[in-house]
């Protein structure tokens, strides 16, 4: 092993080096490793944030969220969650979380109303 790595690889590492293609490869490393990691770290974000999108299961839930009865109107529906909306709204300091159940709370209950 040891003469495979002295008669092949020092003269192959060398030879890399002569030709400028091991510098450059230790030049741009730091980059492939910080974009590696980049689309790791995104690709998780993006599966949390589906799971997150249909975390109201049922309408009482949904009821809850928005402070009404599940057989509200479509009007006091909206109305509680557009002055819900202008409280937590992430543009407002709010966050993302509570801003993500609040409108899946608003399309399920508003879902009742759509399909008729």
């Amino acid at each position: 092993m040891i003469y495979l790595f002295v008669l092949i690889i020092i003269p192959l590492l060398l030879f890399l080096t002569k030709i400028k293609v091991l510098g450059s490869l230790f030049y741009f490393l730091p980059f492939l490793i910080r974009n590696i990691s980049f689309f790791i770290k995104n690709n998780k974000t993006k599966n949390t944030q589906k799971k997150s999108n249909s975390s109201v299961y049922t309408l009482d839930e949904a009821a809850e969220i928005l402070g009404v009865r599940v057989d509200s109107s479509a009007d006091e529906i909206e109305l509680a969650y557009r002055k819900l909306m202008k409280k937590i709204h992430p543009d407002n300091g709010g966050s993302n979380y509570l801003a993500v159940k609040v409108n899946a709370a608003h399309d399920l209950l508003m879902n009742k109303f759509r399909n008729k």
